[in-house]
């Protein structure tokens, strides 16, 4: 295989809901820089209506990398999550294209989606970029969970999907509790004494708070407090986190 030179990576137009993709983006673009790889970035909507007028507002696809990709000016064009691979035959004819899956969980987890509506009409959005998978040279995996999905889900072979983790930022290394304690006094934060417990993300069932909070109940844990960083649970949600309702 010949050496890569030049790399354009497709990242999620910027949103909320894009948060977590877009720092991966980010991070992959700094690894690839400090490896001495050419990198151009590029925003691309999702396949629903409302990112899809969002692009056309943009002019997405006047973006001067989507024609260099096309007159195959890349040697690969990795499109940074599954839900944008819809996008992987605009470039496949003259540039290789890799896509990163992170999961499928909206078509495979119990309670991704908080109703039936919500679940029918979002998988019926995600259902092209699920089947375009295929169209990509190569699909990379972020853990061995996501591969297995991707084999049983899809038809994959083990052999043809590389696992590549997500890399850890470098503002996330260890600091001494000292200088964290103090970080936290300057931005105003007071948060109970030690030991704490760091709940991350959203409160929709896949996150299994009844059993967080179960834990916490039990005397090994009886002392320790649940710091939570996301959107703020609502009364009802606590409740039935509490008395594992979900």
């Amino acid at each position: 295989m010949a050496e890569i030179q030049r790399v354009l990576l497709v990242r999620p137009l910027a949103g909320e809901r894009w948060r977590s993709i877009s720092s991966y983006a980010a991070s992959l673009e700094d690894m690839l820089r400090e490896a001495g790889i050419a990198v151009d970035t590029v925003a691309a909507p999702w396949f629903n209506p409302a990112s899809m007028v969002e692009a056309a507002r943009a002019g997405w696809a006047r973006q001067p990398q989507l024609r260099l990709a096309r007159e195959g000016v890349y040697d690969v064009v990795h499109l940074t999550d599954q839900a944008l691979a819809h996008h992987a035959p605009r470039f496949s004819v003259r540039t290789p294209v890799l896509v990163t899956c992170h999961d499928l969980m909206p078509f495979t987890t119990p309670g991704y989606y908080e109703g039936r509506i919500e679940r029918l009409v979002k998988c019926a959005f995600l259902r092209r970029s699920r089947a375009a998978l295929k169209s990509a040279d190569t699909v990379a995996a972020v853990s061995e969970f996501t591969r297995g999905e991707l084999v049983r889900e899809l038809g994959f072979t083990c052999q043809s999907i590389p696992l590549v983790p997500n890399v850890i930022r470098p503002a996330f290394r260890p600091t001494p509790r000292s200088h964290a304690e103090a970080a936290l006094s300057a931005a105003g934060i007071a948060l109970p004494s030690a030991p704490r417990i760091l709940s991350v993300g959203n409160d929709r069932a896949y996150k299994n708070l009844p059993a967080l909070f179960d834990a916490v109940a039990r005397p090994g844990l009886s002392h320790a407090s649940v710091v939570r960083v996301g959107p703020q649970l609502s009364g009802t949600a606590l409740r039935r986190a509490v008395q594992g309702g979900y």
